[in-house]
């Protein structure tokens, strides 16, 4: 499973904007990529597709994938880097660097 985010902005209040919005729009919904507007027009109903939908989500793919990412397993060695630049600055500071 992949997701890919492009963020793109069209001032659709100036015809030229508006005229790629609608070219990209189409062209993306032509190859099959779900398209999903947060501002303006009528985006607020991709949101209450997606609440709709929550049912078909694997939730053991999203646990799984949680629990690799944020787990104290994982996690520990980030916390151990962090805590170690801190010790830094309690013994000769920047000048040990």
């Amino acid at each position: 499973m992949q997701t890919v985010i492009h963020a793109y902005s069209f001032d659709v209040r100036k015809p030229a904007d508006k005229e790629a919005y609608e070219a990209l729009r189409a062209k993306l919904k032509a190859s099959g990529v779900r398209c999903m507007e947060s501002w303006g027009g009528n985006g607020h109903y991709e949101f209450v597709r997606a609440i709709k939908s929550v049912d078909a989500l694997y939730r053991s793919h999203i646990r799984m994938r949680a629990q690799e990412k944020y787990s104290m397993h994982y996690l520990k060695y980030d916390y151990q880097r962090y805590f170690d630049r801190l010790s830094l600055l309690w013994s000769d500071g920047w000048n040990s660097l």
